[in-house]
């Protein structure tokens, strides 16, 4: 895990998420006095999104699982993973529930950094406590980049503009990305010393 992969693949599936949800998609309808829930959801628009959340988790943890001598264990590859998943879900239903506003006129984005937090926090987290912060970093920003494509799908599908997406998300998300790293690295310099990387150990010297 190494920032100069995860910020690019982080940028590519917001733009990914920004294009497809430009496309001129079907979008549900909204229930009667029921905010937050949709109806009559379409199967192109729900299988689009289900596609895109499960390959770019999957390219996400392919990612995370890295070449064997940066290899996380399966204990910690899995937690960084469910925390990923956790929160595509939510930005899953997120995405329909934008496309039902149409011109996003009703839309109060309060909670929708949320997500994003917490994909990083969970990513950042888990592998910070052993390989130091920018592995740690550098997991965070793999983990929550499945989130800001669905997210990013979901604004442009409210505007129809990959660019008014790309603004939206670089905003809300971006602060629930910074916000979720500072929270799992509070306390880094506290914590025992943490054990380096493999291509980082010195070599062991040859036996007499």
């Amino acid at each position: 895990m190494r920032l100069r992969t995860a910020v690019p693949f982080l940028l590519v599936c917001a733009v990914v998420g920004a294009l497809l949800g430009s496309l001129p998609l079907p979008v549900p309808e909204q229930l009667v006095g029921s905010a937050p829930w949709v109806s009559d959801v379409p199967p192109v628009l729900l299988g689009l999104v289900v596609v895109t959340g499960l390959v770019l988790l999957a390219v996400a943890v392919a990612l995370l699982r890295g070449p064997i001598r940066h290899r996380l264990d399966p204990v910690r590859l899995g937690l960084v993973a469910l925390g990923s998943l956790l929160a595509c879900g939510v930005a899953g239903w997120s995405t329909l529930y934008l496309a039902t506003l149409g011109d996003g006129e009703a839309i109060i984005p309060i909670f929708d950094w949320t997500w994003p937090a917490f994909a990083t926090a969970v990513g950042a987290g888990v592998v910070s406590w052993r390989w130091g912060v920018r592995a740690g970093l550098a997991a965070g920003l793999t983990a929550v980049a499945p989130v800001v494509a669905l997210d990013a799908l979901g604004w442009a599908l409210v505007g129809g503009s990959a660019l008014r997406s790309l603004a939206a998300v670089g905003l809300l998300d971006g602060f629930g990305i910074v916000l979720g790293s500072l929270l799992s690295l509070l306390g880094t310099r506290a914590r025992p010393a943490r054990t380096p990387l493999p291509s980082q150990q010195a070599p062991s010297p040859a036996p007499q």
